[in-house]
């Protein structure tokens, strides 16, 4: 089973926007600068859907993640 990890184990979130855009062909929004300088560390299985994914960045008590069509927000909780 193939993984991704991205940049080594540490990814601020424009790299993980990049990576699922393109890889579901979806807009990725973060709407918070501090967010989109966040680091995540994680490994996402090739086989893993984007709700998956989402679920496991928002293990992160701080960030929800909501889908509308084409379009995945990620945002700071209030």
């Amino acid at each position: 089973m193939q993984s991704y990890i991205l940049h080594g184990c540490m990814a601020i979130f424009i790299l993980i926007k990049k990576h699922l855009g393109q890889r579901f062909n979806k807009e990725i929004r973060i709407t918070s600068d501090r967010l989109k300088k966040m680091k995540f560390t994680g490994e996402f299985k090739s086989t893993e859907s984007l709700e998956e994914i989402l679920h496991i960045i928002t293990f992160d008590q701080r960030i929800e993640c909501t889908v509308n069509n084409d379009i995945v927000y990620i945002r700071e909780r209030e």
